[in-house]
């Protein structure tokens, strides 16, 4: 077994059909398995996943069938170099059309005399299903043959399943019917259709895990049936943005696919389902905490079930003093869990969220007291001077990690800040953070609601809600300038640094109307936050404004925009939060072009994408804000 961190296996291909299920003369439109009418506006990812899969799949450009597969491993992922499967017919030269909708991938070719639907879907975390249909268009019978190759290095097959064993996995082609042999590597068979005759073929591809077993099995003859659930699925999950503008629409589905696309089942010590932040990134391999809540919100949505285990994902691993580690992998000997560190406590939050949609109270009892552990964990060992304001921190004493656990990993804010011990195991900076402690009064104020409506009593960790929130509304807050800051303890010194951490306070609603009518003043001020791509993550004025290489020194970060609107809007402006969210989905670049992927973030002055593409919890706040949207249509 290979023990390097990328695997290659080199398959060539050139499939024809395989495992014949159906056929009927003219069939009715809903007979049809791969002859959908889609639109040619549909994002076309780098690859498709579905279902929790650990393997993605992609078509190719020019044939008919599927290019090298992504199959995630516990490293950054490996692909083969070569095509996967190839439809090929002797003698046909098809103009093709690759198409995309959400839950599926599709070709087309139309010919004056046969035309080829070709379509994928996943079954579940380990199957996907694929299916070609052809259509004889003439008033004559026609016979050919449609040949594919299978690569010579399958180290296990017969007639109808062809294995490739793995470092840590195996892959299988596995066919309905079996094919003639041509030669060690070409498969043929013959097809005849009759005028006006269309048949479908399918087979199945699987990915399994070394030591795990295929999840389920399924016959090809329901194969029609799985595509008709897909599509309903698909119409589902959009029905709550058919009152948008078209090219919303494509947003909403765009975002929804962007986070299905990242979508990995529970597996070795991953215990629950959850998202990457981004497949196209190998560092964002795993489950991360900070995105993992903000996932579960937008995921709360359209697929409940799946927002829970992302919160119960995280919960898993919640040590014995009530930390949650910053990033969970799925196998410790590959990757290690990040335990330097946690993120914002945004978790009650979440619960909160998936609660309001599901009024599944038994969820909320089974997270609630982990809920509280987390909450308290903040003023055991994150509040260096016992005063109920707490700073970010890490448990190796490190400042990176610190920074880290802010979730703003290099703001300018923590430029000067220094690393104090608290405990064993326990550091912080000298600076009591605003946002940190602004998402803290939020979350007092989510257990409450929590314990309240599954009939629970907490005793909430002072300072109480109220404390908080006159301590945030002055400690933090500097009337000359009329913005929030960071406060450092030791010298009283505010860390005058204009960033997003103050729209926080307006989002949990701790500020005064006041306080929030001059924080909204420097949102809209084109100086500061207004900028053609709104809400970058510092200043425009200031001297170390650097979008282009300063991650959270200027980016715009889409989860800080929606803190913002929300914010913005809570406090009664709407106008200028309405006003702000168009300009930001106009000018961030390719937001609204259903080709181009959704970025990790987007240059402040020039719309441009930066950074990891397919990003998920950048498309979870789209898909909040479309929501709220949505809803007021």
């Amino acid at each position: 077994m290979l023990k390097s961190l990328f695997f290659r296996l080199y398959l060539i291909t050139t499939i024809c059909n395989v495992a014949y299920f159906s056929n009927a003369k003219a069939p009715s439109s809903n007979d049809t398995l791969a002859n959908e009418s889609i639109s040619s506006d549909r994002l076309l990812p780098d690859f498709f996943f579905d279902q929790g899969s650990w393997f993605g799949l992609q078509t190719q450009s020019g044939k008919f069938g599927l290019g090298a597969p992504l199959l995630l491993s516990d490293s950054m992922g490996y692909s083969f170099h070569e095509p996967l499967l190839t439809l090929a017919m002797e003698g046909f030269q098809p103009a093709i059309t690759n198409e995309y909708m959400l839950g599926r991938i599709t070709q087309k070719s139309r010919n004056w005399h046969i035309d080829i639907d070709f379509a994928t879907i996943f079954l579940d975390k380990q199957t996907a299903l694929l299916s070609y249909t052809l259509t004889n268009n003439t008033k004559k019978q026609l016979a050919f043959d449609l040949d594919f190759e299978i690569a010579s290095g399958a180290d296990e097959y017969n007639s109808t399943l062809y294995t490739y064993h793995l470092s840590n996995a195996e892959l299988r082609i596995k066919f309905e019917q079996t094919f003639e042999r041509v030669n060690e590597t070409k498969l043929r068979g013959k097809i005849s259709l009759e005028p006006g005759e269309r048949k479908t073929y399918s087979l199945q591809i699987q990915h399994v895990f070394e030591g795990e077993r295929l999840q389920q099995t399924y016959t090809f003859k329901d194969a029609l049936d799985f595509f008709k659930e897909n599509s309903s699925r698909r119409t589902d999950y959009l029905q709550p943005y058919a009152h948008l503008s078209k090219e919303k629409q494509l947003l909403a589905e765009k975002c929804i696919q962007t986070m299905i696309n990242n979508w990995r089942s529970s597996s070795a010590e991953l215990q629950h389902a959850g998202l990457f932040p981004s497949y196209h990134q190998g560092y964002f391999n795993g489950f991360w905490a900070w995105d993992s809540w903000k996932h579960a919100v937008a995921l709360s949505t359209f697929n409940p079930e799946l927002a829970k285990d992302q919160i119960r994902a995280m919960f898993d691993f919640q040590d014995e003093f009530g930390m949650i580690a910053d990033a969970v992998f799925r196998d410790q000997r590959f990757e290690q869990n990040n335990w330097r560190n946690t993120k914002p406590p945004l978790a009650a939050w979440a619960v909160y969220k998936v609660f309001k949609q599901t009024g599944d109270k038994e969820f909320v009892r089974e997270l609630l007291p982990q809920l509280n552990n987390y909450h308290e964990w903040w003023y055991l060992y994150r509040d260096h001077n016992h005063n109920g304001l707490c700073e970010f921190g890490s448990t190796d004493g490190t400042k990176i990690a610190a920074a880290w656990e802010s979730g703003m990993d290099n703001a300018v804010r923590f430029d000067e800040a220094v690393v104090l011990q608290n405990d064993k195991n326990a550091w912080s900076f000298n600076q009591e953070s605003v946002d940190l402690n602004a998402y803290l009064y939020a979350e007092k104020q989510f257990l409450t609601k929590l314990a309240s409506a599954v009939d629970e009593e907490l005793a909430i960790i002072r300072p109480s809600v109220t404390e908080l929130k006159k301590k945030l509304s002055t400690t933090f807050y500097d009337t000359t300038s009329a913005y929030f800051y960071d406060h450092n303890f030791q010298s009283g010194d505010l860390v005058k640094a204009i960033g997003p951490e103050a729209w926080i306070v307006l989002w949990s609603k701790a500020a005064s109307q006041e306080q929030a009518s001059a924080v909204v003043e420097k949102l809209m001020s084109p100086d500061h936050f207004n900028t053609f791509c709104p809400f970058p993550t510092l200043s425009a004025s200031h001297p170390k404004f650097k979008p282009e290489e300063g991650y959270w020194r200027g980016p715009v970060w889409l989860d800080q925009a929606y803190f913002a609107l929300v914010g913005m809007r809570s406090y009664g402006f709407e106008q200028e939060a309405d006003e702000l969210q168009e300009k930001l989905f106009q000018n961030a670049s390719g937001l609204l072009d259903a080709e181009i992927s959704i970025r990790e973030n987007y240059h402040p002055t020039s719309g441009k994408g930066l950074n990891a593409h397919h990003f998920s919890w950048s498309a979870a706040h789209l898909l909040l804000l479309l929501s709220e949207e949505s809803k007021h249509q």
